[in-house]
């Protein structure tokens, strides 16, 4: 699997139960397998204020992708993911993990890939 993860993203990531997704944009640079970036995201605590922001850090190997985001704009355990790209390198989806605390889903898409899908159902709706 030879595409390059760097650019731009957008993706919701999911609590357990009936919370809803929270939407996020992440920015990827890839070098030889190694990942960082950074993510923004609504804030949903008075303490991440209007806009939340993070850093990422992780890698890839082949299709597995896995990285940890630290909040800078607040204290905050580092949040795990671990995800899969798929075969046309426009999705990654998996789990994240606050140790001890929460998991859950995550799904990101390169943005023209998410605004095909939506043309599509829209068609299919018509």
């Amino acid at each position: 699997m030879s595409q390059d993860l760097s650019g731009d993203w957008i993706g919701n990531y999911s609590y357990p139960g009936e919370l809803e997704p929270i939407p996020f944009e992440a920015t990827l640079v890839e070098s030889n397998g190694k990942l960082t970036g950074e993510t923004k995201e609504p804030g949903h605590t008075l303490d991440m204020g209007e806009i939340a922001h993070a850093l990422i850090q992780g890698s890839r190997t082949g299709s597995q992708v896995t990285f940890t985001k630290v909040y800078d704009s607040i204290e905050h355990e580092p949040i795990l993911y671990e995800g899969a790209l798929d075969d046309t390198g426009t999705e990654i989806e998996g789990l994240w993990t606050i140790v001890g605390e929460w998991s859950g889903s995550f799904l990101m898409r390169r943005p023209a890939a998410a605004e095909e899908e939506v043309e599509a159902e829209e068609e299919v709706a018509a």
